[in-house]
């Protein structure tokens, strides 16, 4: 399984480790900010998810897309963010169109659009802000 992991036909189930850790990166800072520290728990959400985001781009860049390229790093988290922003209006926008126009439960709504940015983020972070290869000839496997 660790083989299969560490492959890049592993590159999928790392993705998807690496999004539910920084998920539970998000609940576990929010959650301790808020009990613990004492903060607000607005604020509490902005902070943890600057926690979060941080650990996400960490894990995505470094563990699930092995980008090394530490010269990029800033160009990266600057896109790596702008796709986490545009993610969250765009999360909005789907739950609300699926639940408002559609009729759709806003829990099911909010599981369907998670799916869809889940997987157009993974094909943005793969193709573009963490690319394998710079050679345009070449294609990345999946």
């Amino acid at each position: 399984m660790i083989d299969f992991l560490m492959s890049p036909r592993g590159i999928i189930i790392r993705y998807i480790i690496s999004g539910c850790t920084a998920a539970g990166v998000d609940l576990i800072a929010l959650y301790i900010l808020t009990e613990y520290v004492g903060f607000v728990y607005t604020t509490s959400v902005v902070i943890a998810f600057l926690i979060a985001f941080t650990a996400s781009f960490v894990l995505q860049k470094y563990w699930t897309f092995d980008d090394n390229k530490d010269k990029e790093s800033h160009k990266q988290l600057i896109a790596y963010f702008s796709v986490q922003v545009a993610n969250l209006f765009l999360n909005s926008l789907l739950v609300y169109l699926f639940t408002e126009k559609f009729g759709v439960w806003y829990m099911l709504s909010q599981f369907i659009t998670g799916i869809l940015i889940a997987f157009s983020s993974f094909l943005i972070y793969r193709n573009f802000i963490f690319p394998k290869n710079t050679n345009p000839n070449t294609q990345n496997s999946l």
